[in-house]
């Protein structure tokens, strides 16, 4: 007899009602609970990051989601959105690690992270803003000389070619690009 397909619909009914512990975290699964928030249209976009978009997602990994604004007035700082995120996960019984950025703050590509965050992602949602933004960071990176390796399963970016002394790498998203 061949085993049925997991109902996520049927199993997410009986978890509220008889609450039997954590629903199986998929990205599918994740990604539906995330768009099903009335929240969502208050964001330019919510990207899944992490274990679970580069796909060695484990018993001890955590849910890391990028919420990307156009601003970041105080009282929707980090903490406002990483509750609203939580309570929308919390199904999964998991961490969750919540990032906030504006589109302004992306451009300027703060660190590293946000050059693997920019390649190796699941997109959410996105009211058309992003997707391109991130677009123009992989190529911003890849005119410093960078390229994307993958160590132990996780994605980097490095300089391609021997690094010389007191060189600065500068990526940046200009509006020209």
């Amino acid at each position: 007899m061949k085993p049925r397909p997991l109902d996520m619909a049927l199993l997410e009914k009986a978890q509220a009602e008889y609450d039997l512990g954590p629903v199986p975290v998929t990205r599918e699964a994740v990604t539906e609970q995330l768009l099903k928030q009335p929240w969502v249209g208050e964001t330019e976009a919510i990207v899944i990051i992490g274990s679970l978009a580069y796909g060695n997602f484990g018993p001890r990994s955590d849910i890391d989601v990028v919420i990307v604004v156009q601003e970041k007035p105080p009282e929707r700082d980090e903490a406002f959105w990483y509750h609203r995120v939580n309570a929308a996960l919390g199904r999964f019984h998991r961490d969750t690690t919540v990032l906030v950025y504006t589109l302004q703050g992306l451009k300027y590509v703060p660190s590293w992270y946000t050059i693997v965050l920019a390649s190796d992602h699941i997109m959410v949602y996105d009211k058309g803003k992003v997707a391109p933004l991130f677009e123009k960071i992989i190529a911003a990176a890849k005119r410093a000389d960078l390229v994307r390796k993958v160590y132990d399963g996780r994605p980097v970016w490095q300089l391609g070619r021997p690094a010389r002394w007191g060189e600065i790498i500068r990526v940046e998203v200009t509006d020209d690009d």
